[in-house]
């Protein structure tokens, strides 16, 4: 459940929405939310063990494949870089 919850927050726009009705602005922008508040909003999550490891699974390979492509973008970057570098020396 952990791993899901984690996706699922790791994402900003769903934090913000997750937060948005709950959230009390102070007088210097300071924020604060009640532990009542916070716990009192729902949350639609897999109701079995089978469903929490299928997702579970299914999201840790969609961040494994993520991982994977920006590893390969930051070596293509730099690939670029140093083919620009040559075009100019």
């Amino acid at each position: 459940m952990a791993n899901i919850l984690h996706f699922y927050f790791s994402n900003p726009i769903n934090v913000q929405n997750y937060l948005q009705s709950m959230i009390q602005k102070g007088a210097k922008n300071t924020i604060s939310i009640t532990n009542q508040n916070f716990l009192k909003k729902k949350l639609y999550l897999p109701t079995t063990e089978k469903e929490v490891k299928k997702i579970s699974s299914l999201l840790s390979t969609v961040e494994s494949k993520k991982a994977l492509e920006m590893n390969i973008l930051e070596r293509l970057q730099n690939q670029k870089k140093y083919f620009q570098q040559q075009m100019f020396t």
